[in-house]
């Protein structure tokens, strides 16, 4: 689990607004949009109701501020690609396919994008991100006219486990496409 979708322990520690984000991003991907309701939440963190209202006035604020936390998730990971540029092709090329196949951002990522079929906060927070960065996918994303993101999630379905490149695998990629 990415560090970002895994609360902080600790009995009797007062959970922040970071940690419901966590575990929203945990459950999200475990089980998709269904699974964001609070009484899964407040389970899975061992509190009670009365902590997620502490932080979140409903769900509508707590899905906003999942996309939110997201969107900020992506950029980071954006800027973390871009700054490769410094280094030579093959250590660049390594360390863009290392970012991308990452099996906990392949599901964060498709868990996202699927969410964002049904849920039109969360599409627009998908289409802003994509605009900001020309998204993952090069060469435009964003929404499409009619209100869809551009075609289906790219990353299959919330049920397909999350494709993990072993690092062999990897190797072998990044030596095929320096290649000359």
């Amino acid at each position: 689990m990415l560090p970002i979708m895994t609360p902080h322990s600790g009995f009797g520690r007062q959970l922040t607004a970071d940690d419901w984000v966590r575990a929203g991003f945990a459950a999200l991907t475990d089980g998709g949009a269904d699974a964001l309701r609070i009484g899964r939440l407040c389970a899975r963190l061992g509190v009670t109701k009365g902590s997620f209202y502490w932080h979140f006035s409903d769900m509508a604020e707590y899905r906003a501020a999942l996309a939110g936390a997201w969107s900020t998730l992506n950029d980071e990971r954006r800027l973390r690609i871009e700054s490769i540029g410094e280094t030579d092709s093959d250590k660049r090329l390594a360390a863009l396919i290392t970012e991308l196949l990452d099996p906990e951002h392949f599901a964060l990522e498709r868990a996202m994008r699927v969410w964002a079929l049904k849920d039109a906060t969360v599409q627009a927070s998908v289409a802003r991100c994509d605009r900001r960065g020309d998204g993952p996918r090069r060469g435009g994303g964003g929404a499409a006219p009619g209100g869809g993101l551009g075609g289906p999630p790219r990353f299959g379905l919330p049920s397909a486990p999350a494709p993990a490149a072993p690092p062999p695998l990897r190797e072998r990629l990044v030596d095929f496409m320096v290649r000359r």
